[in-house]
């Protein structure tokens, strides 16, 4: 017994490819009823699957893409220079391109 009446917080992290006989959906559901004052933060594979997970009762949803582009952004917002930014374009393009 883990005591999940009595969390505050609950995190759903691992993707539902790796998960076996369940999903996130269906383990939101589960801790919206067995915690139901928790704040839920989950991952989805997607946009669509983070609707079903909000629906659910999720309070946050992370997808990888919005991560990524979020991670972008802000490596962006530090560089200070054009040439920096041109460099750091040039390098992920690189490594985009790379076998």
């Amino acid at each position: 017994h883990i005591g999940l009446q009595r969390a505050r917080v609950i995190f759903i992290t691992i993707p539902d490819l790796l998960l076996k006989g369940t999903s996130n959906l269906r383990l939101v559901h589960l801790c919206r009823s067995l915690a139901p004052a928790a704040a839920i933060l989950a991952t989805a594979d997607d946009s669509q699957r983070a609707q079903k997970l909000r629906e659910a009762g999720a309070d946050g949803i992370v997808t990888p893409d919005h991560y990524i582009g979020e991670m972008l952004a802000r490596t962006l917002m530090r560089l200070e220079k054009k040439q920096e930014i041109l460099e750091e374009m040039d390098a992920l393009e690189s490594e985009d391109s790379a076998p």
